[in-house]
């Protein structure tokens, strides 16, 4: 009987590790199936840099990366778990700027006592440095942000700028003599773009003439609409309806 029992436990423990073999190799090797493969943005912002997450500092530095490098946009219940209470709206103000120019690609980062300073580098070239200090309870109170410019000294150094961006673009230099118009420097002059910006300008002067011409008045009501909401303009928080000055457009 002992020899029996002995060797029934014997045949009950290979059992049992040869289960436990088998479910861990399920799980090895369904683990890869089933797990979300990394998206191509945070691949191009993997730069191989780590960032040392032992410290509040190093925390938070780490946070705010993973959040600018997110497909999430930025809004208060996330800043609410890295800022403090006080300063959630002005870190959301300045994360949420930055969040259309990811995935920022990590240079390095500085950890001091209290503080962390993370280099990044944005989709296009931008190199960034946001300086991150937390209180005592490791929330952050100081949220700021610099952008170093770029060193141009020729127009060489503007196109070796503007190439980097991956963008296409044209522009030209030019200085008037005499009433004649003289190209001084310029790439892709010729190819016609849109200046997005630049319509703003169109439309205020439209607006000034009309104004001039009595055609609209400041005492018309602006509508709002969920359309012009949808532009991708942050700070346009107004709500759907009549609620501000000119609700005609100007007429061309």
């Amino acid at each position: 009987m002992p020899q029996t029992s002995r060797l029934a436990s014997g045949r009950s423990a290979w059992r049992r590790a040869l289960a436990l073999s088998a479910a861990t190799t399920l799980i090895v090797t369904s683990a890869p199936g089933c797990a979300p493969s990394p998206s191509p943005q945070a691949n191009a912002a993997n730069s191989g840099r780590q960032i040392d997450t032992r410290t509040p500092p190093g925390i938070r530095a780490q946070q705010t990366l993973d959040m600018l490098n997110s497909d999430w946009p930025i809004g208060p219940v996330g800043v609410g778990t890295l800022a403090a209470a006080d300063k959630v709206e002005s870190v959301q103000t300045t994360m949420e700027a930055l969040w259309w120019d990811r995935p920022f690609a990590l240079d390095g980062v500085d950890i001091g006592a209290s503080v962390a300073t993370l280099h990044l580098t944005s989709s296009y070239g931008a190199r960034q440095d946001i300086r991150i200090h937390t209180d005592d309870g490791g929330w952050v109170d100081r949220f700021d942000l610099d952008t170093r410019a770029p060193t141009v000294k020729s127009w060489q150094d503007i196109d070796a700028v503007l190439s980097k961006t991956g963008a296409r673009y044209s522009y030209q230099v030019a200085k008037v003599d005499d009433g004649h118009c003289n190209p001084v420097a310029g790439t892709n002059a010729r190819e016609s773009l849109p200046l997005a910006s630049i319509f703003k300008l169109y439309v205020l002067h439209a607006l000034a003439g009309a104004i001039k011409n009595g055609t609209v008045s400041w005492d018309d009501q602006l509508t709002v609409t969920d359309k012009s909401r949808a532009v991708g303009s942050s700070g346009l928080a107004l709500p759907a309806g009549p609620t501000s000055r000119f609700a005609r457009p100007p007429r061309r």
